[in-house]
This record gives C-alpha cells, structure tokens and sequence, in this order.
C-alpha cells in the first residue's frame, strides 16, 4: 500500500487531481496496471533450471528466467536439495510450497518438467 507521501513533491495539477478524485479511484488505476501488466506475462514466462545432479540426487539446483514471482525461491532450492530426481520425490518437495507465489502463471507440472527432462 502506499502511504501518499510522495505527493507532497508531486507538481500542483497532481495534487490537485489527487484531492478531486481521491485514493479509491487511483487504487483502481493501480489495480488496473497490474492486471495487465500480470496479462502481458501470460503464459507464464520462461523457467530456465539449473543443477547439480550427482547420482541421480540434486545436490543443487536454481531457476532463472522471466517469470513473475512474488515470493523468495532459495526455501525452495533449499528443500531440493538431496532430494532424488523423480518425479514422485520432486512431487512430494513442490507440494509443500506455493507455485503461483513462486513462478507466478508457471504450473507446477511445468515446473516438474523442467526438472525432469
């Protein structure tokens, strides 16, 4: 949430047209913005993974790309890693953890996938 202070260095016709119409109404204009900024991403961006595999275990692994993501990955990297790459043991890791926090319109299938192949 903003907390309005940067208008007071705002120009006048900005303050202005704050005072006329008021929080709600830029509240929907941020909304707005973000909803199609969110739009423009779709269908979820790239995902690039990176790993150290040894003996089919992750001994490290990390996710590159453009993805919107609104949550910190490192728990994540840090719950893979040991863990063996198949898919049941991966499946188990990811359901513990928010997806769409974590790689915004990127499923979790995909996620899997990237890991997998």
């Amino acid at each position: 949430p903003c907390s309005g202070e940067g208008m007071f260095r705002k120009p006048p016709a900005v303050i202005r047209a704050w005072l006329e119409h008021g929080k709600d109404f830029y509240c929907g204009v941020q909304q707005k913005l973000l909803c199609d900024a969110a739009e423009m991403l779709k269908p979820g961006g790239t995902l690039d993974v990176r790993m150290n595999v040894r003996r089919g275990i992750l001994r490290g692994i990390r996710f590159y790309g453009d993805f919107m993501s609104t949550a910190p990955l490192d728990d994540l990297t840090e719950a893979l890693r040991g863990v063996p790459r198949e898919r049941k043991a991966l499946e188990e890791v990811l359901s513990h953890y928010d997806i769409p926090a974590l790689f915004g319109t990127i499923t979790e299938e995909e996620v899997l996938r990237s890991i997998l192949e």
